[in-house]
């Protein structure tokens, strides 16, 4: 758990990612309800669509803010290691500064 966990903020993405999928369904469900509602008042039976639908919107919800939180988290989280944000790889001196002047570092 820790390999997956520590290193990556690929599952805080994925509970975003999954909350924003759930809500988005969740969505169309209450919206495709409400159509039939107004086009089939008789066949219509409210209860388990309409639960399950307002159900999938609030869990997508929740998920969807906790997955902006967790990325808030894992940001924080990096910000704080204290890494660089970037590494320099070469120092030329103030006279070498011409691009010709470069030296090669064994990429062609």
């Amino acid at each position: 758990m820790d390999a997956l966990f520590s290193f990556s903020m690929k599952p805080l993405r994925w509970m975003a990612l999954a909350g924003l999928g759930m809500t988005t369904l969740g969505f169309v469900a209450v919206i495709a309800l409400i159509v039939l509602r107004l086009q089939f008042p008789a066949v219509f039976i409210p209860g388990f669509a309409t639960t399950m639908a307002a159900l999938l919107s609030l869990f997508g919800f929740n998920f969807l803010c906790l997955g902006i939180l967790g990325e808030y988290l894992g940001r924080i989280f990096i910000n704080v290691q204290g890494r660089p944000s970037y590494v320099i790889r070469d120092v030329y001196a103030a006279a070498n500064l011409a691009p010709d002047a470069a030296p090669h570092t064994g990429e062609s």
